[in-house]
């Protein structure tokens, strides 16, 4: 909850795939830039989140 009394939540949608093909476009309103990442290599910071859910996806695919 934040001070103003909002509350938000997250939700998770992972997909994993061997096989991507083609370059994400972004919409350039909603998001300026879309790249793919091996699960490996993300960029820093990660959202401390999303932490688990990637030790969770890190699980499932070793």
């Amino acid at each position: 909850m934040y001070t103003v009394g909002n509350q938000a939540q997250t939700v998770f949608i992972v997909y994993t795939s061997d096989d991507i093909r083609g370059e994400p476009v972004a919409d350039e309103e909603e998001s300026l830039e879309l790249r793919y990442f091996a699960l490996d290599a993300l960029p820093e910071p990660i959202f401390p989140p999303n932490l688990n859910m990637l030790a969770v996806v890190r699980g499932k695919l070793n």
